[in-house]
């Protein structure tokens, strides 16, 4: 994705650390660097890079962060042919402790009527489940369970 915010800040041991926004087609989403991995990646921390990342993804509180383990540049020219493009976002959702099977269930046959590529993954009582049904049209399937859930119970990623 494209880096559209930096920010350099001190944790309370007094190390750095960074906290960017990165943003591709589909949303934008913030990306915590901590400093062991900051020492590294701290010279692509610019505005207007467009950069690939590793790390791990954080759903706290209806909030999407990814703690990143390594950045680099990414260099577009790299590909003599043009590449294919690869949706491999994901489905998150978030299901609720009340009524949660019959939730489940309405939305596994949402999942099985759009049988395609991408993963789905739902938090229920803190804990992340990957489902083996795997999905496409992410927009149109969010949409969906997102009448079940409420739309600030879905994130694509």
């Amino acid at each position: 994705g494209l880096i559209t915010d930096v920010s350099i800040k001190r944790t309370r041991d007094g190390k750095e650390m960074a906290i960017i926004t990165v943003e591709d087609m589909y949303d934008r989403i913030e990306v915590i660097i901590m400093a062991r991995a900051l020492l590294s990646v701290k010279k692509h921390l610019k505005t207007e890079t467009l950069v690939r990342l590793n790390g791990r993804l954080s759903l706290r509180d209806g909030e999407a962060r990814i703690y990143c383990s390594n950045l680099a540049p990414w260099d577009l020219t790299e590909h003599e042919e043009e590449p294919k493009i690869l949706d491999s976002r994901t489905l998150y959702f978030l299901l609720p402790e009340e009524e949660a099977d019959d939730k489940l269930e309405r939305i596994r046959k949402i999942l099985k009527a759009h049988p395609g590529e991408n993963q789905v993954k739902f938090q229920y009582k803190k804990q992340i489940y990957e489902l083996e049904t795997k999905v496409n049209n992410l927009e149109q399937v969010g949409k969906e369970i997102a009448g079940i859930l409420g739309p600030q119970a879905i994130k694509i990623f």
